[in-house]
C-alpha cells in the first residue's frame, strides 16, 4: 500500500489530539521535539478510550493531513500545545515559545516555504555545541547535509538549502524533511519544493 498513497495515524494521546505521517519506515509525529517512532511504539501508544485510526491518504496530501492541517510550517501538535489553532495558518505559536527564541534550542521555520530554487532554515541554540542538518525525502533517504556534527555558537542562524543534491545534481520537485539535532533534541521541519 505504501507507494501508492500516504499513511496518516491520527488519534489521541493523553486526552489531546495527534498525528503522525508514515515515513521510512517510522511514524513522524506532529511534535516537533519528539522523535520518529516504531510501529511497535505506535500499536503500543493506543489502548482503549485512546484508539489511533491509520488511514491511506492521497499521495502527496499525508504531510497535511497528518502533521501540518493549515500548511504554516507549524506542526498541529505543536500549535496545540502552545495555544494556536492548527486549522488557521494566521495563528501561530507566541514567538516566546517557538524555537528560535532566546534560550531555545530548535528549527523553527523555513522561508519560503513552499520554495523554489532554495529555502532558508532558521536554527537557534541557547547553549553553543555541535548540530547536523540533513535534508531527508518521504522515504527517509539523505538528500543533502548542511551540517554534520558543527560546532556552532549560541545563538539563532539561518542555513540556506539550495534544492540541490548531495551530488550537486537538482532535487526533484516534492516534500522533503529538514532534520535537526543537537545537544538537547531533534526537531524536524516539512520542506515542499516546487519547479
Amino acid at each position: 500500500m505504501v507507494g501508492n498513497c500516504d499513511l496518516i495515524a491520527k488519534g489521541r494521546v493523553g486526552g489531546t489530539p495527534r498525528g503522525w505521517l508514515y515515513q521510512g519506515g517510522l511514524w513522524q509525529p506532529d511534535l516537533g521535539n519528539e522523535p520518529p517512532i516504531t510501529r511497535a511504539q505506535m500499536l503500543a501508544t493506543a489502548c482503549a478510550g485512546h484508539e489511533i485510526t491509520v488511514t491511506g491518504v492521497p499521495t502527496g496530501s499525508g504531510l497535511r493531513m497528518g502533521l501540518d492541517r493549515d500548511r504554516d510550517t507549524f506542526w498541529d501538535g505543536d500549535e496545540l500545545y502552545w495555544g494556536s489553532d492548527p486549522g488557521d495558518p494566521g495563528s501561530i505559536p507566541h514567538s516566546n515559545h517557538v524555537a528560535g527564541a532566546p534560550g531555545i534550542d530548535g528549527l523553527s521555520a523555513a522561508r519560503p516555504n513552499p520554495f523554489h530554487g532554495g529555502t532558508e532554515l532558521a536554527l537557534s541554540l541557547a547553549r553553543p555545541g555541535r548540530i547536523s542538518l540533513v535534508i531527508h525525502d518521504v522515504m527517509g533517504r539523505e538528500v543533502r547535509t548542511l551540517a554534520r556534527d558543527q560546532l556552532v555558537p549560541a545563538g539563532p542562524r539561518t542555513l540556506r538549502w539550495d534544492g540541490r543534491r548531495s551530488s550537486g545534481e537538482p532535487a526533484a520537485a516534492g516534500v522533503y524533511f529538514a532534520r535537526l539535532t543537537t545537544p538537547s533534541g531533534r526537531w524536524v521541519r516539512p520542506l515542499v519544493m516546487i519547479r
